[in-house]
């Protein structure tokens, strides 16, 4: 007896529609960077902590853990910016240190700014920057800038705790990265030319 054919769609696969769902994704029309006066008080990592847990003592220890990282994005990454931030660096950012941390790559100065102006349409579409207010734009940018770090430094220590803590990292990595982009970001790679698919011979490695 025959089996029944499945109706769920799967994931095409296939180089030519990969690339051209990235062409969608990353498609954009001008440079405007998606800058934004700095809130006096960042909102996100009270929002992110209190998301994540009912014990007070548990949501405490995460706010001042996100406020940490959002310090280090503004003090280490972007010592530059001071009295506005800019989303789509934050953006950029955030994307470098997961594929970073999925594929074990540096992500040199530039690199970011390749992947900035290449996210910025994705940026805008995602942060429905264009008709959100000004709280609303300072909340995307505080939650990018702060993810970003807080990958950065969680891919940092897992090199120095084994394996098994690379791997962790590396699923979380998976799971931020197909969240934004939609797409399985096994088969994506940045360098010289920003964000790129795979070489073919990369991935019939890593499905083999």
């Amino acid at each position: 007896m025959s089996k029944t054919r499945s109706n769920t769609p799967r994931p095409d696969r296939r180089p030519d529609a990969l690339a051209s769902k990235m062409s969608q994704s990353f498609q954009r029309t001008d440079f405007a960077a998606l800058i934004v006066e700095r809130a006096s008080t960042p909102h996100a990592p009270a929002w992110m902590a209190d998301a994540q847990s009912k014990d007070a003592s548990a949501r405490k220890s995460a706010r001042e853990m996100y406020e940490r990282c959002l310090e280090i994005y503004r003090t280490v990454v972007r010592p530059q910016d001071t009295k506005y931030d800019d989303a789509g660096a934050a953006l950029a950012f955030f994307v470098a240190m997961n594929l970073s941390a999925l594929h074990d790559l540096p992500a040199t100065p530039a690199v970011l700014l390749l992947l900035e102006r290449q996210l910025l349409g994705l940026a805008r579409r995602v942060s429905g920057w264009d008709s959100a207010s000004i709280s609303q734009r300072q909340f995307y940018f505080e939650e990018m800038a702060m993810l970003g770090a807080f990958m950065a430094g969680l891919a940092d220590k897992a090199r120095s705790e084994g394996v098994t803590a690379r791997v962790k990292v590396r699923e979380t990595a998976r799971l931020y990265l197909h969240h934004l982009l939609g797409m399985d970001p096994d088969l994506l790679t940045f360098g010289e030319h920003g964000l790129v698919l795979r070489p073919a011979s990369d991935e019939a490695h890593r499905t083999a």
